[in-house]
């Protein structure tokens, strides 16, 4: 059996195969648990929420909010946007000639510098982002965003190594792309969401043993890839790569990332 906290709903899902005290399955529900096999089963998931232990959960979070910023990398100024609604924080990267930018975590004052590995526990990162402005033929532009080992100023070569969502107009009809690479060496699977201007989730979840990622968008699972799983040393980061003079003016407005380390430290 197992148990998952969604952040984005609020809910416990609670969902798994194995019979025990005639309870062959159970499933979480808004506001109920539902179960089949039995009746009244005893569920005891004290040992799966343990409470924040920082020995164990590396958790990293920015909301934008102008007191706290990440890195912004390339000759390019940053704009904080007027809160609105639920969204208390929002920075916009504003361009002026032919370049690229991406707010960036996980590394130190350059980007030779990345601190996260996979394979010591479960790790997931998500970004919710405005793409600003589609990419077009007038306008062509990269997007990648993800967890990534080094992506070289002043090019749109893709990363070498990495676990991260793509989007250019012209690949796969303007759909979000999910890839993992390695070496160099990347696997992809082409989804059917389309890029667009509406503020959008995307988040990845890789395995404990660095063998699996599965995406989501907007919380929900649009994919895996279980090839190409980078080895490499890796920070968080979004960013439009451009291919023209003209600035998209990618919108941030929250990043948050937990890794669950398999061995406390």
């Amino acid at each position: 059996m197992t148990f998952q906290y969604n952040p984005l709903t609020g809910r416990l899902d609670i969902g798994g195969s194995a019979a025990g005290g005639g309870v062959t399955n159970v499933l979480g529900t808004a506001g109920r648990v539902t179960s089949t096999g039995g009746a009244n089963p005893v569920i005891d998931v004290s040992q799966s929420f343990p409470g924040y232990d920082p020995r164990k959960v590396i958790v990293q979070v920015d909301d934008m909010i102008p007191t706290v910023q990440g890195v912004i990398f390339g000759p390019s100024q940053s704009t904080y946007l007027p809160s609105t609604g639920n969204r208390q924080g929002i920075e916009r990267s504003d361009r002026g000639f032919a370049d690229d930018f991406a707010f960036f975590f996980g590394g130190g004052d350059t980007l030779s510098t990345a601190n996260f590995s996979l394979g010591a526990g479960v790790l997931s990162c998500n970004w919710v982002i405005n793409l600003g402005i589609l990419s077009d033929n007038t306008n062509p532009y990269f997007t990648y965003v993800g967890m990534l080992d080094t992506v070289g100023l002043f090019t749109v070569a893709p990363p070498t190594g990495g676990v991260y969502f793509s989007y250019k107009h012209n690949v796969n009809s303007g759909n979000w792309v999910l890839n993992c690479a390695t070496g160099g060496v990347t696997s992809s699977f082409n989804t059917a969401i389309p890029g667009n201007t509406n503020y959008v989730n995307l988040g990845f979840s890789v395995n404990a043993a660095a063998t699996l990622a599965t995406f989501f968008i907007n919380g929900i699972s649009v994919g895996t890839v279980s090839t190409n799983i980078p080895t490499e040393q890796l920070y968080s980061i979004c960013g439009n790569w451009l291919t023209t003079n003209f600035s998209p003016g990618m919108i941030v407005d929250l990043y948050y990332l937990t890794y669950i380390l398999t061995t406390p430290r």
